[in-house]
């Protein structure tokens, strides 16, 4: 998932960040994954839940070092479910961009209602203007989500 090049008038570039694995054989898939589609970016911490702010700390690094044009950068957990579409339509929106020049004049954000950081309950019409929901235990289930609110043109 993620379809890079489904909008063409944005650059979008999908990176996986990850640790390293003391399983030999884990380490094995993961270097042909790279050598597949070169988008992993791999450091040197035991990757495992307990060092997110390890991997968030190095994601961030990573970034401003190899993408200095970048104007957004939004980061994900695996079991997330994110409409770029939606978030492209957010991030357009000239009024949003009044969130980010008030954040800069000390101004506290307000909290956008299509954020949610937990589960949502699903259902077609629920997530037409969803722009990310945390959660999703079975990635199957986040594929088949994904999969039909772009069909219905919402993702």
């Amino acid at each position: 998932m993620g379809m890079e090049n489904r909008f063409s008038d944005v650059i979008i570039r999908r990176i996986f960040m990850l640790g390293v694995s003391t399983d030999l054989l884990y380490q094995d898939s993961i270097d042909e994954e790279y050598a597949r589609n070169k988008d992993l970016v791999q450091a040197e911490f035991i990757d495992s839940y307990y060092n997110n702010t390890i991997k968030t700390m190095m994601s961030f690094k990573w970034v401003v070092e190899n993408c200095p044009k970048a104007q957004f950068i939004m980061f994900a957990d695996d079991d997330m479910y994110v409409s770029t579409k939606n978030l492209l339509k957010f991030i357009r929106n000239p009024f949003n961009k009044r969130g980010i020049v008030a954040k800069k004049c000390g101004i506290s954000p307000l909290h956008n209602e299509h954020f949610y950081f937990w589960r949502k309950p699903y259902s077609e019409e629920a997530y037409s203007n969803v722009i990310a929901s945390h959660g999703f235990d079975d990635p199957d289930e986040l594929k088949k989500v994904w999969e039909e609110q772009r069909s219905l043109g919402h993702a």
